[in-house]
């Protein structure tokens, strides 16, 4: 969760306020921004899609629109028959009948299920290789600049655009799968390679990445660093009680692509219940986590779902459900952090890059 710098701040010390590890966590979350981290991905589910049906599974699986060209990804919610998340992915197409799914680890157990129980007579293979591929994660602006000295191949932006991928060698002889789409908000890739490599590759990004101070990072700083970007997290802020429209996530659902588990239920709902918002907190040395109450004009209209500081904005974030009619940049808010009401300030773009351009260059 985070890589201590001395004795006293490898034993955790748990608070109401910030613990010893936010001074680190700072550290870690600033080095991506300014220069490129590295994060170990491994537990992400991972399924190689093939066969001649594959994309007509994928179409009637996922709401979102299967890629049309190879290399191009996509961001694929996967909606329950009355219309609500039940797992969010990004699919990458390497060929006609060649697919990368990667979701949340903890549900693939679940979401094999799913997918089965949904096969029907066709021909399809799926192939869950979590626990064969090792993944890490590289991000900040000089994340290029590290894996083009790692690799042959093309990663430019011209050859490798933002939410694409390709199959690429990494360090040396190592088969890997390099996904251009980053948590953090920042230029970054995800690295996809046998299991039995996995410390070849670590020392060689390591090594290598000496010249452009790269750091190891852990979760609290991506937690941050996505809060800082307003992106959802699965568990806290994604869960299968919401429908797309409520928690942002309407906008890759393709109602128009033809018939799609869920989509039938979509347009019999009257509107969303509540609505997802981002906050910016007037604190006092205590941030929002989850389940903190959120008041309108001394009305209780929603909840935190998850929170922290964005080290770079300075400021302290929580994504959190209000009802319709109290979601407006406008209303003045207070959220209960430990027994005390805080001003909040419900932001009208993402706080930090809220036009993309980080992660695009």
């Amino acid at each position: 969760v985070y890589f201590a710098r001395n004795e006293d701040e490898k034993t955790p010390t748990y608070s109401f306020g910030r613990a010893n590890w936010f001074d680190v966590t700072g550290e870690e979350a600033r080095a991506v921004r300014d220069a490129v981290g590295l994060f170990e991905f491994s537990t992400f589910a991972k399924y190689l899609i093939s066969g001649p049906d594959a994309e007509d599974w994928l179409g009637r699986v996922f709401a979102n629109r299967v890629p049309t060209r190879h290399g191009k990804m996509a961001l694929m919610p996967m909606l329950s028959p009355k219309g609500r998340i039940s797992g969010d992915f990004t699919l990458t197409r390497f060929g006609d009948d060649d697919f990368l799914l990667v979701g949340g680890g903890s549900m693939q157990r679940i979401h094999m299920r799913w997918f089965l129980d949904h096969l029907g007579d066709r021909n399809v293979n799926i192939d869950n290789v979590s626990d064969d591929y090792a993944g890490l994660h590289i991000a900040g602006p000089e994340s290029r600049s590290l894996l083009e000295k790692l690799t042959a191949a093309d990663v430019s932006n011209e050859s490798q655009p933002f939410l694409s991928g390709q199959r690429i060698d990494l360090a040396g002889d190592v088969q890997a799968i390099a996904l251009r789409v980053s948590f953090t908000g920042e230029l970054g890739y995800e690295l996809y390679f046998p299991g039995e490599r996995a410390l070849d590759v670590y020392k060689a990004i390591r090594e290598t990445g000496k010249e452009f101070e790269l750091r190891p990072i852990g979760s609290h700083a991506l937690m941050s660093l996505r809060l800082e970007k307003s992106y959802p997290s699965w568990g806290f802020d994604l869960t299968s009680d919401y429908y797309p429209a409520e928690c942002g996530l309407d906008r890759f659902v393709a109602m128009d692509k033809g018939d799609f588990i869920g989509r039938e239920a979509l347009t019999k709902l009257a509107g969303p219940r509540e609505m997802i918002a981002t906050f910016e907190i007037d604190a006092d040395g205590s941030d929002a986590y989850t389940g903190e109450p959120v008041y309108c004009d001394d009305e209780l209209v929603g909840y935190v779902s998850s929170g922290g500081y964005g080290y770079r904005v300075n400021k302290s974030l929580a994504l959190g459900y209000v009802t319709p009619g109290a979601h407006d940049p406008h209303n003045q808010f207070e959220i209960e952090i430990v027994g005390e009401r805080r001003p909040a300030h419900m932001t009208a773009t993402t706080p930090y890059d809220p036009a993309g351009a980080r992660a695009k260059a």
